[in-house]
């Protein structure tokens, strides 16, 4: 399936890495998300430029913008300025932070997402902050390869934002496979494990909602992952018929 997405206009944003393999584009019903949140954009990309302008060295030491991940966390989980139980039952606002399992959040960050005085560009502000400057650090944890493909790179910041860093710790295999440039190992655990067979199980109760996103955003890493694969493959056959 492919979506057209609308790029961001006069940006200073400094994408390196590419805009494919959204998780959500492979959900049923892509179409509805993409209509639903796209109006959101507006909201990113100016928390993205106000980022920019804040940290202007930020780029010096090669950092990508990791704007598609921002946006791919965006479109995955929505955005709500107020305070709603998630699938789970957990208490969540903005686009999709969790403000009762531990994924990160301070409880000074939980409270200035609660304010109801908060803006709505309040709140891209700080996901965008919050993703570059917390989520950012936390995933260099787990996936420490020099030189990581911004794009594999960016999967373990949607990973890490996701589920939290300790829960992303216990991929054991799927980070071996990163750290040590094995995507094909990396890939197979990222459906085989707790989550995904539970999700898998709870497809028979109607009354667990939410298990196809589940399983949507666990094969759609799966999916990006092998295509990155077959993209080096192609790219190294390009780099060494150039040669001749």
């Amino acid at each position: 399936m492919t979506i057209a997405i609308s790029k961001p206009t006069e940006s200073n944003i400094n994408h390196a890495e590419f805009d494919t393999n959204q998780v959500w584009e492979f959900h049923p019903d892509a179409n509805d998300i993409q209509t639903k949140n796209t109006p959101h954009k507006e909201y990113l990309d100016a928390a993205y430029n106000k980022y920019m302008e804040e940290n202007p060295d930020y780029y010096k030491n090669g950092n990508s913008s990791y704007y598609h991940t921002a946006e791919n966390i965006l479109f995955s989980e929505g955005y709500s300025k107020d305070v709603y139980d998630d699938s789970d039952g957990n208490k969540t606002v903005g686009v999709g932070f969790n403000l009762e399992k531990d994924t990160g959040l301070t409880e000074e960050q939980k409270a200035y997402l609660k304010d109801p005085s908060r803006t709505k560009q309040d709140q891209f502000d700080f996901f965008v902050k919050y993703l570059l400057d917390n989520v950012r650090k936390e995933a260099k944890v787990a996936c420490y390869k020099e030189n990581l493909d911004p794009d594999v790179f960016g999967i373990c910041m949607e990973m890490t934002f996701n589920m939290g860093l300790p829960k992303f710790l216990g991929f054991k295999q799927t980070l071996k496979g990163i750290n040590t440039g094995n995507l094909k190992l990396a890939a197979e655990e990222i459906v085989d494990n707790k989550n995904v067979k539970d999700a898998i199980a709870a497809q028979k109760n109607p009354d667990i909602q939410n298990i196809d996103g589940v399983l949507v955003r666990y094969y759609g890493y799966q999916h990006r992952l092998l295509n990155l694969i077959t993209n080096h493959e192609r790219l190294k056959k390009n780099i060494a018929s150039s040669q001749y």
